[in-house]
This record gives structure tokens, sequence and C-alpha cells, in this order.
């Protein structure tokens, strides 16, 4: 019972901290453009999909916290056996957000971990793989603060990933390089006591 109630705390005390500040969440949806000409030649590029939390922590400087998800069907260089990849990135950073009116460009930069799952379906290979690596990610886009609580966020990122893997029946170690471009589209609601209101436009924060 007595953890039950910390929990509850915690809960509201946490509800309470993102309310008092300027606070964003968002959906995002991206084209990703692997840097690996072996991953492009196996999977090709594709869609990935997830979810940022931003809030900010001194003056124009923001904490964010992010997890996305990518699923590739594919096939292996040579033999062209099906081969089906599931990677999971998760990272936390900061940026700076620079306001013009009623929009706001921001850089950022961060530290990604990563769980990823592969499944072949060839001979004389681990026919399942499962694995966590870790990288970086710098970021840029612009928020666009035109609709009252919900705002649009064009970006672009650039993720270094890697997974170490066993190939082989666990006879070679190698590298799995993740990482790549993406360009993308998020909407999200903003809201905080304190959220940040553009010189000439007020209609994203609370009054």
């Amino acid at each position: 019972m007595c953890s039950m109630k910390k929990v509850l705390f915690l809960l509201v005390f946490i509800v309470g901290a993102l309310h008092a500040t300027d606070t964003l969440i968002e959906a995002k949806g991206a084209y990703y453009y692997p840097a690996s000409s072996d991953f492009r030649e196996i999977y090709s590029s594709g869609g990935m999909f997830g979810a940022e939390a931003s809030f900010r922590t001194w003056g124009q400087l923001y904490t964010w916290g992010s997890g996305s998800f990518m699923i590739k069907k594919g096939h292996s260089i040579g033999l062209h056996d099906t081969t089906r990849i599931a990677f999971y990135p998760f990272g936390a950073g900061i940026k700076y957000l620079f306001p013009v009116k009623f929009v706001e460009f921001y850089l950022g930069a961060g530290a990604l971990g990563a769980y990823m799952h592969i499944h072949d379906h060839g001979t004389g290979v681990v026919h399942k793989i499962c694995r966590w690596g870790g990288g970086g990610i710098v970021k840029a886009g612009v928020i666009l603060n035109r609709f009252k609580y919900v705002f649009l966020d064009v970006f672009t990122d650039y993720s270094f990933l890697y997974v170490p893997v066993s190939t082989h029946r666990d006879l070679f170690t190698q590298t799995a390089n993740l990482s790549g471009w993406s360009i993308g589209l998020g909407i999200g609601y903003r809201f905080g006591a304190d959220c940040y209101k553009p010189s000439d436009f007020n209609q994203c924060c609370k009054e």
C-alpha cells in the first residue's frame, strides 16, 4: 500500500512539473535512408515512426527523450534468402530553440540506445539475432506554432547507431551499421504554464 502511494505521489509530481514548464509531446514519421550500402542492398530504405517529448530546462534549452521503430523485410546478398529486421532506437539529449515570430528553429544532439531483432531464413547462418547497441544522434528542425496548442515539426536527423552481432553459428563477430538519415514530419501538443510565446503569435500557449 505504501509503495502504491509512493508511485501515485511520483506520478502527480511529474505531471505537476511538466505542467509548470513548456512541454512538447509529438508523434513523428520519417523517411529513413540507411548509411550502410549493405543495409540498403538487403532491406532498402523505408519508414520510421515514433514519439518524442521535450521540456524546457533553462532559457531556450530543452531536454528531449524519444522512442521509435522500423520494421523491414528483405533478401540476403547472393542467395536472396528472406530476412526481416526490426530495430527500436530510443534516445535522450538536449536541443536549443531559436524563436522567429510563430516558428522556432532548433538544433540538438543526444545519445541513442537500440534493440535489434533479425530473423533470417537462410542456411548456415544464425536464424534469429537479438542484440542491443548504441550510438548518438544530431538533429535539426522547424516547429510551426500556427495552431492553438497544436504544432507541426518539420525535421531531419542523422543517427550513428551500431549493434554487435554474431553470425555463422557464433564463429564470427561483426557490427551491424544501422546509421542513417531521417527526414520527416511530427504533429504534437504543446502545454505548460511558462510556454514560450513567439513575439507576434501566442495561440500555441495557454493564457
